[in-house]
C-alpha cells in the first residue's frame, strides 16, 4: 500500500511543488517547508567515551557460534568462508585456528594482460575475462583527425587503490523479540543497508532499522550490507545476542573494495595554435571480480570530435566499489 503527498523540492528562490508515492511503513517526508530541530544546525559531538568503551564485551565468556560455508568457490584470498561469534575476539581469533580447512587449488589469474588472453583461466566461466568494450563517439572524429596539424599519442596508467577508511567495515546485529532486525552500521547509506539485508533474510523493510551515529570514513566502499552485516545478523539470530564484527585492516585491503586500476591509450590531434581537433582514447583496468573499471575521461577540456572504449577485465582478486575524491 502507498500513499500520494505533495511535497515543496528545491532550494529557498527556486521551490516547486510535486506530487510523488510514498510506501505506507515509510515516514513522512522531509521537504522544503519541513522545520527541522537537529538537520542543518550546528551540534557539538560528544563521542570519545561511546567509541571507546569495549568492557561488555570483555565481560562476556565462550564461543556462541559457528557458521562455515563447506563446498564454496573461492574467487579471490581474502573471500568469506565462515564466521564466528564468541565473546572476544581472542577466544574468536583462538577458535578459528581450530578450524581445519582443506582447499583444491584451481587454476587462476591475477595479471590483468594475462586474464586478457583467451585461455586465461575463467574468473566466472564463460568464453573470457574481459567485459565490453562499451564504446561511444561524437562530433565528425575522421574529420577531426584530418584537420590535426599535430598528433600526439601515449599510454598511462593507474595503479588499484584502497580506501583506508580510518574506521573499517563493520556493523552491531541484533534481533528483536518481534522478529525484527537492528543494525548498528559503519556505512553511507542506510537505506541500502536496510535493503540488502531485507532482501537476504526474507523481510520487509520496515522490520529493519539501520542506525549510524558515527561513520569513520567511507569514500564510496560503505554502501550495502556486506558480508560482514549479512554474517553478524546471521550469528547474532543463531546466539540470540548481539554480534560485534569488524574488518581487521588486512580484511579490509583484502575485501572491502577498491578503485580499479586503469590502462589508457590516448590520442590527441591539434592545430598548431593549440585548438583540439581530435581525442581517442582506449581504456582497460580490473575491479578483481567485480566490474567498474570505467575512467571518467574526457573531462574538462572540449573535445569536438572523438571516440572512447572501455573494457572491464575480471581477475581473481576483491572487487571494486566507488571510490570518491
Amino acid at each position: 500500500m502507498s500513499r500520494r503527498e505533495k511535497i515543496q523540492v528545491g532550494f529557498e528562490g527556486n521551490l516547486r511543488e510535486i506530487e510523488v508515492e510514498v510506501p505506507d511503513h515509510e515516514p513522512p517526508i522531509w521537504d522544503a517547508r519541513s522545520k527541522l530541530g537537529v538537520v542543518g544546525t550546528p551540534v557539538e559531538r560528544v563521542d570519545g567515551v561511546a567509541k571507546l568503551d569495549a568492557s561488555a564485551a570483555e565481560r562476556l565468556p565462550g564461543v556462541r557460534a559457528i557458521e562455515v560455508q563447506e563446498g564454496k568457490e573461492c574467487l579471490y584470498a581474502g573471500d568469506e568462508i565462515g564466521a564466528i561469534a564468541a565473546d572476544t575476539r581472542e577466544i574468536a581469533e583462538d577458535a578459528a585456528r581450530l578450524i581445519r580447512i582443506e582447499y583444491e587449488v584451481l587454476p587462476f589469474v591475477v595479471d590483468v594482460e594475462k586474464a586478457m588472453a583467451p585461455d586465461a583461466p575463467k574468473v566466472h566461466g564463460g568464453d573470457s575475462n574481459v567485459r565490453g568494450p562499451r564504446e561511444r563517439s561524437w562530433g565528425d572524429p575522421e574529420r577531426g583527425l584530418r584537420e590535426a596539424e599535430v598528433v600526439v599519442e601515449a599510454t598511462y596508467r593507474t595503479q588499484v587503490q584502497t580506501h583506508v577508511c580510518l574506521e573499517t567495515h563493520g556493523v552491531v546485529a541484533r534481533w528483536e523479540p518481534d522478529g525484527s532486525l537492528t543494525v548498528w552500521a559503519s556505512t553511507q547509506g542506510t537505506f541500502s543497508v536496510r535493503g540488502g539485508l531485507a532482501g537476504h533474510f526474507g523481510l520487509p523493510e520496515e522490520k529493519v532499522r539501520v542506525i549510524t551515529e558515527y561513520m569513520g570514513g567511507g569514500f564510496g566502499s560503505k554502501f550495502g550490507p556486506g558480508a560482514e552485516g549479512i554474517l553478524a545478523a546471521s550469528l547474532a539470530r543463531k546466539t540470540g545476542r548481539p554480534v560485534k564484527m569488524m574488518c581487521d585492516r588486512e580484511g579490509e585491503h583484502l575485501a572491502c573494495g577498491n578503485r580499479p586500476d586503469s590502462v589508457q591509450r590516448m590520442k590527441l590531434g591539434a592545430k598548431k595554435d593549440g585548438t583540439i581537433t581530435y581525442y581517442e582514447v582506449h581504456t582497460h583496468g580490473t575491479g578483481g571480480v567485480a566490474t567498474g573499471a570505467g575512467c571518467a575521461n574526457p573531462m574538462i577540456y572540449t573535445f569536438p570530435n572523438g571516440r572512447k572504449s572501455e573494457r572491464d577485465v575480471h581477475i581473481h582478486a576483491g572487487g571494486a566499489r566507488a571510490m570518491r575524491a
